[in-house]
C-alpha cells in the first residue's frame, strides 16, 4: 500500500518527489519498509527458538486447527485480491484526501461512507449467500462479538481516525503505518495461536521498523524546514519599508 500512495500522492500533488536529503530519506524508509513487509509475509526463513506462551486461550484452538487443516494448494486468486486492495485503498487515501479539503465534517463524512459501503455489501451478500443460517448472529457469541468489533473499531472508528490523519498529515503520511499490523499479526499469531516465529519475521519487522522511522523523521524535517521558511518570509515582510502614498 505504501508504495501505491507514494506513486498517487506524487502524480495527484500530495507529494514532491525531490531527490535532497529529506525526499531520500523518505524514499528509502518506504523502500525499506516495502522489502521488510515482503520479507516478513514471502521468507520465513529458520525457526527462531523462542519457545511457546505460558498460556493458551481455549477460544482460539478450534481457529488454530481449522488453519492448519487447510490445503497447501496454491493459486495466483489470494496475492492478485490483496494487490487489488491495497491499490483501492491507496486510491482512496488519495480522494479522501480532496475530500477533506472541500468537506471538512469528518464526522458526517465518515459516517455517509460506512453508510454507504454497508448498503453495498448487504446487496452484495444477499446475492452470493442465500442461507439464512450464514446470517444469523444468534447461532454463535463469536459472531456477535467479531461483526460488533468489526463494525465500531475496524470500520467506523478506524475510517474516522485515518481521514483526520490524512487531512493534516496527507495519504501517504497514513499509508506507512499499515505496514505495522502486519507485525502486530505476527505477535499476535505466536501468542494466540501457538504460531512460530522465523528469522524472516523478525527481519522483516525490523526493516518496518527503521523504515517508518525514517519516513516519520523525513516528515518531521520537512515540516520544520516549511515552518522556518514561513517565518523567515514574513519577517522580510515585516522589515521591508513601507512606500509612502
Amino acid at each position: 500500500m505504501p508504495a501505491f500512495t507514494f506513486l498517487l500522492a506524487v502524480i495527484s500533488g500530495h507529494e514532491r518527489l525531490r531527490f535532497t536529503r529529506v525526499g531520500i530519506a523518505k524514499l528509502l524508509g518506504t523502500l525499506l519498509s516495502i522489502v521488510g513487509a515482503m520479507m516478513l509475509s514471502i521468507y520465513p526463513g529458520p525457526i527462531v527458538p523462542i519457545g511457546q506462551p505460558k498460556f493458551h486461550w481455549k477460544l482460539f484452538e478450534g481457529i488454530a486447527l481449522n488453519r492448519s487443516g487447510t490445503g497447501t494448494k496454491s493459486n495466483y486468486l489470494g496475492p492478485m485480491l490483496v494487490m487489488a486492495s491495497a491499490l483501492s485503498w491507496s486510491i482512496w487515501s488519495v480522494i479522501q484526501a480532496k475530500v477533506n479539503h472541500d468537506y471538512e465534517a469528518t464526522y458526517s463524512s465518515t459516517a455517509l461512507m460506512c453508510f454507504m459501503a454497508s448498503c453495498l455489501c448487504l446487496v452484495i451478500g444477499f446475492c452470493v449467500d442465500h442461507d439464512q443460517s450464514d446470517w444469523s448472529l444468534i447461532s454463535s457469541g463469536v459472531r456477535v462479538i467479531s461483526a460488533t468489533y468489526s463494525g465500531v473499531f475496524c470500520s467506523a472508528l478506524s475510517y474516522f481516525v485515518m481521514s483526520w490523519c490524512i487531512r493534516r498529515k496527507g495519504p501517504f503520511f497514513v499509508s506507512i503505518f499499515n505496514l505495522l499490523p502486519i507485525i502486530i499479526v505476527a505477535v499476535l499469531s505466536w501468542l494466540l495461536l501457538g504460531e512460530k516465529i522465523f528469522i524472516g519475521t523478525i527481519v522483516g519487522s525490523t526493516l518496518i521498523i527503521f523504515g517508518l522511522i525514517m519516513v516519520l523523521w523525513g516528515n518531521w524535517e520537512q515540516e520544520r524546514t516549511l515552518t522556518v521558511e514561513h517565518l523567515e518570509s514574513q519577517q522580510e515582510n515585516l522589515s521591508a519599508p513601507v512606500d509612502s502614498v
